[in-house]
């Protein structure tokens, strides 16, 4: 179900708690949509781009699954940057293996 949506991101609920941010430049084609269009963004909500949305999942410190072109891992959100995503990942995740992941790879951002 959708929740919220921007020009740069959808948020979907997968789940009673769980959360997937979609950036719209990795959508195929989107189904099922109602005939009629929302009113253009306002000037805050068209602001809003995908790094704010990682930004707090960062400082929620949230434990995601990032599926990205190739690959798949679980931590958390460390940093955000203009273009890219700083992972923790692995077994112990503070501490883990950074990863960083551009802006064009994400497919999916989803919380466990």
């Amino acid at each position: 179900m959708l929740v919220d949506a921007t020009g740069e991101w959808l948020l979907l609920a997968t789940g009673a708690a769980r959360r997937a941010l979609v950036p719209t430049a990795s959508l195929l084609a989107v189904s099922g949509l109602d005939p009629h269009v929302a009113p253009a963004a306002g000037v805050v909500e068209s602001r809003i781009g995908l790094g704010h949305a990682l930004r707090a999942l960062a400082r929620d410190r949230a434990a995601v699954r990032v599926d990205a072109v190739g690959a798949v891992w679980r931590g958390r959100v460390e940093r955000v940057g203009a273009d890219h995503v700083d992972l923790s990942v692995g077994e112990e995740v503070r501490g883990g293996v950074p990863v960083a992941v551009p802006f064009t790879a994400l497919r999916v951002v989803s919380t466990l």
